[in-house]
């Protein structure tokens, strides 16, 4: 009997490895890469990358671990089905762990920080 067999975690599994490998988050080839395009948001990126690499967030990653996250994290700010309660859960869930561990302050910079960068849709 032909069976088809190999259930569909197999095939997650390959989108998580890659060749020789890496993960999905060593190759900057496979991720759509946000590139701020004007001094605003440069500015408005650099500085959410300083919050997320701060210690009681991700710390001393490397750049591309620090990237993924702040697109990861831009893209939540980013995405019009959210309200800002669960964009804040979620991101706090990201970054944490935790859902409500995420402080109102540092929210609200990132939320302010996601419109900052304005040219986020045109990438």
């Amino acid at each position: 009997s032909a069976g088809g067999g190999g259930g569909g975690s197999s095939k997650r599994r390959e989108n998580i490895l890659l060749e020789g490998g890496t993960t999905i988050l060593d190759d900057s080839v496979g991720m759509s890469t946000y590139r701020p395009t004007n001094p605003g948001s440069r500015s408005a990126y650099q500085t959410l990358l300083n919050i997320l690499s701060s210690k009681q967030y991700l710390g001393n990653q490397p750049s591309s671990i620090l990237r993924g996250a702040l697109e990861e994290v831009l893209e939540t700010l980013k995405d019009a089905n959210y309200r800002d309660p669960e964009r804040k859960e979620v991101i706090s869930k990201f970054l944490t762990g935790r859902g409500s561990s995420l402080p109102d302050a540092v929210f609200a910079q990132m939320v302010q920080l996601g419109k900052a960068m304005d040219d986020y849709e045109d990438y």
